[in-house]
């Protein structure tokens, strides 16, 4: 998710790179392909030093998405000895002050999490909790901001159902009386607890209305939640239903 609009903010210190793993990013970076010519075989070999170089390639490239991507995919292909360079990079980021270091937490996260959701899971954690401290001093950054971290809640929350993630999704979802993205209801589909019950019930018809397909993933989650919960029609969990709230998990019910 580069931004073409500001520089970066934080860099780590200046990795050291031999003549020819410098090459090899610099062919793996190319735009065509026919020049890139075995170098990602050659990168991956290299494991964490490479996986340092690359880390330090994303932050001096910080505004180029595509080439972003490509070092996104190098580090996935480089695999587990990846992990500990990208968290270390992220911890220095210690405060979100651009909207290019939005930009580099968000990717870095994301490919961290590729790598290992459990592992991951409490430095994403960490990361979302950077950009909430971030003070919004206009609109673009809060859009910004408000994105990626929307973005990083769902890929945290989908990977391993970390709780503190699934917590984030559930802040999203609110007492169900405004619409949501249809990403968040299929986390909840998938790691959703009894908590999320009532307010999908109460989500439904606006979201119906806007989108029969986003109804649909609303009743596959609450089905989903009720089995995965083992919960009855009578449970505790409905209590706060009004009455066109329990007579749709009746219907609900029924049809599980």
């Amino acid at each position: 998710m580069g931004n073409p609009n500001s520089e970066p903010d934080s860099r780590p210190s200046a990795a050291t790179l031999t003549p020819d793993l410098k090459t090899d990013i610099e062919m793996w970076l190319s735009h065509d392909v026919t020049k890139r010519n075995g170098s990602l075989v050659r990168i991956v070999a290299l494991g964490a030093t490479a996986a340092r170089a690359l880390v330090e390639t994303m932050f001096l490239n910080a505004r180029e998405s595509l080439r972003q991507s490509q070092l996104q995919n190098a580090l996935r292909e480089i695999g587990p000895s990846a992990f500990q360079p990208i968290a270390q990079a992220l911890g220095r980021i210690p405060a979100i002050k651009t909207m290019t270091d939005v930009a580099l937490l968000e990717d870095l996260t994301e490919t961290l999490l590729s790598l290992d959701g459990r592992r991951g899971a409490p430095v994403a954690v960490e990361q979302l909790s950077k950009l909430s401290a971030v003070p919004i001093g206009n609109r673009l950054m809060a859009e910004t901001i408000n994105n990626a971290r929307l973005r990083l809640v769902v890929k945290t929350a989908g990977t391993c159902c970390s709780p503190e993630a699934v917590d984030e999704v559930l802040a999203y979802l609110g007492d169900g009386t405004t619409l949501v993205p249809l990403a968040l209801i299929e986390v909840l589909e998938k790691c959703g607890d009894r908590r999320a019950l009532t307010p999908l019930l109460r989500l439904f018809p606006r979201q119906n209305a806007a989108s029969e397909h986003s109804g649909r993933q609303i009743s596959e989650a609450f089905r989903a939640i009720v089995k995965r919960e083992k919960l009855a029609i009578d449970s505790a969990a409905f209590a706060d239903c009004g009455a066109n709230e329990k007579e749709l998990a009746a219907r609900w019910f029924a049809k599980k």
